[in-house]
C-alpha cells in the first residue's frame, strides 16, 4: 500500500474516532415528569421557570443527572399522565414512584431493588387524623395505627366516612382493596378541610408532605400525623424501558448519585 493512501486511511480513520468521542461525550438528554400539586418540602410549586430549585426531589435529581451527564429538563401532570407518557417515551423518567410488581412490568427499576444507593429517598405515608377526634389513637393502649401498619379491624369498628390518600399512589390502592376508601377523590388539601369538620376519617400521605400541607393551611394544632406508618416504602425514578436499555451505564451512574447527595442534603438540613 503506497504510504500516501496508509495516510490518508489514518486521517480518515481519526477523524472518525473524534466524531465518536464528540457523539459519546454529548451530554443524554432527560425529560423528567412529576406531579402537578404542591408536595413540600420534596416538589413546590412555585416559579415554573426555575423547577429544577423548588423542592428536595427535584435539587437532588438534578445535582444527580449533571454528574453523570444528563441534561435534565423537567414537566408537570397529573401523576397517571406521567406515567403515561413515560410509557410512551415523550418524557423519559418520573418521580417519585413506589416500586410494585406491576410497576416493574412498565418502568425500568434500579436492579438493586430498593438498595443504597440507588432509590431516591426513604418515604413513610402516615395517616392524617383530626387531633382529638374518634381516631385520634395515639396514646391510647391499642393503636390505629401500630408498628404493623393500620389495624384494619380496629379501623372498621370507628369508621364513618372512609379513609383518602392522592389518586394514583399506592396508598389509594392499598385503601381501595380494602374496602375503606372514601368514594370521591381528594386532593391532600380537600381531604384535610373534611378531616377538620368531621366529614372524613381521615387521609394517607407521606409525613413530611402532610405536616408541610397542614402548616400551609394554619390547620397544623387541628390535624396530626400517625405516630408509625401506613406504609414505610422507598422512592424511586424510573425509566421507560427502551430508553433505559439503550442508556443502561449512564442511567446506572444516575441512580449511583442518588445516596452521596442524600446525605449532603440531609447534613445540611440538622
Amino acid at each position: 500500500m503506497p504510504i500516501k493512501f496508509r495516510v490518508k486511511m489514518a486521517h480518515y480513520s481519526l477523524s472518525s474516532l473524534l466524531i465518536l468521542m464528540c457523539f459519546f461525550s454529548e451530554a443524554l438528554e432527560v425529560t423528567f415528569c412529576f406531579e402537578d400539586i404542591d408536595l413540600p418540602p420534596y416538589a413546590i410549586d412555585q416559579d415554573e421557570n426555575n423547577l429544577a430549585e423548588r423542592g428536595m426531589l427535584l435539587h437532588l435529581i438534578k445535582l444527580s443527572a449533571k454528574k453523570a451527564g444528563i441534561e435534565a429538563k423537567f414537566i408537570r401532570n397529573p401523576w397517571l399522565r406521567c406515567q403515561k407518557l413515560v410509557r410512551n417515551n415523550d418524557a423519559q423518567s418520573l418521580f417519585s414512584m413506589i416500586q410494585t410488581d406491576e410497576r416493574s412490568q412498565l418502568f425500568a427499576f434500579p436492579e438493586q431493588n430498593n438498595l443504597e444507593p440507588y432509590f431516591l429517598m426513604q418515604a413513610e405515608y402516615a395517616l392524617f387524623v383530626k387531633v382529638g377526634g374518634r381516631f385520634d389513637l395515639d396514646d391510647s393502649k391499642s393503636l390505629l395505627v401500630d408498628a404493623e401498619g393500620l389495624n384494619l379491624t380496629k379501623y372498621k369498628i370507628y369508621s364513618q366516612f372512609g379513609l383518602s390518600a392522592p389518586f394514583g399512589y399506592v396508598a389509594y390502592e392499598f385503601l381501595r382493596k380494602n374496602k375503606i376508601l372514601t368514594p370521591v377523590n381528594l386532593t391532600p388539601k380537600q381531604g384535610f378541610s373534611l378531616i377538620i369538620n368531621n366529614k372524613l376519617d381521615g387521609y394517607v400521605i407521606e409525613r413530611r408532605i402532610g405536616i408541610e400541607i397542614a402548616k400551609s393551611m394554619q390547620i397544623e394544632k387541628l390535624i396530626k400525623p400517625s405516630q408509625f406508618a401506613v406504609i414505610k416504602t422507598y422512592w424511586h425514578a424510573p425509566f421507560n424501558q427502551v430508553f433505559y436499555q439503550q442508556n443502561k451505564e449512564q442511567i446506572d451512574l444516575f441512580w449511583s448519585h442518588f445516596s452521596g447527595f442524600r446525605e449532603q442534603m440531609s447534613t445540611k438540613e440538622k
